[in-house]
């Protein structure tokens, strides 16, 4: 699908770093989308933003992909890759429908090659994976550990997605007690989606009247 660039800032509105991450295209239910990872710099810009990689690791991040910059860049295309299949994936949940099974072997051989570099690592009194900062892959792989618990846990039926008939098609964790939530955010897409029905009404009521 056709990439052009954007520079606004990231907007986290998923409820879950996976689905934020899912997040860093607008427009995705567009012939044409929005890509916000233009290069591996906004990469880790995002990862910044996500708390994803602490402000050491971002400055040596950049340092090294100053020197190796086409490394950089292919990691940044495996990442966007694989974020589209998350997202396909995610998308297929939310909407009932069984996901693609090359969106299925994408995501777990991405998961599989994340668990292979994760170290377990004493937190309090628990123990938890993570991936050193040592490859342009981190940020990938640090995404993916945290939606595991999200695949295989009861949260999995609350992923929902934008309905914004404009095509936004963001990705969100619905906590409403009734599973209700249709929009990424209600002061957005929700907000345009009720004034554009206000206008709708309104035209078709002076439409009759006139007629």
């Amino acid at each position: 699908m056709p990439e052009k660039s954007y520079p606004a800032v990231f907007k986290f509105r998923g409820g879950h770093v996976a689905l934020d991450f899912c997040n860093t295209v607008h427009w995705r239910r567009r012939p044409v989308y929005t890509e916000l990872l233009t290069g591996y710099g906004r990469l880790i810009d995002w990862a910044r933003q996500a708390g994803v990689l602490t402000r050491a690791e971002a400055v040596a991040l950049r340092r090294r992909a100053t020197r190796e910059p086409a490394r950089a860049e292919a990691a940044r295309r495996v990442a966007i890759a694989t974020r589209d299949a998350l997202h396909r994936l995610l998308a297929a949940q939310a909407g009932g429908r069984p996901p693609k099974p090359a969106d299925d072997r994408c995501v777990g051989q991405a998961l599989a090659r994340a668990g292979a570099h994760a170290e377990l690592r004493r937190q309090g009194n628990t123990y938890t994976r993570r991936v050193p900062a040592g490859s342009f892959h981190v940020v990938l792989w640090r995404v993916l550990l945290a939606v595991v618990p999200l695949l295989t846990g009861p949260e999995l039926e609350r992923v929902g997605q934008c309905q914004d008939p404009r095509g936004c098609g963001w990705l969100f964790l619905d906590t409403t007690k009734n599973h209700s939530r249709r929009w990424c955010a209600m002061e957005d897409c929700g907000s345009l989606d009720k004034a554009r029905r206000y206008y709708q009404r309104k035209t078709a009521r002076s439409r009759t009247t006139a007629g």
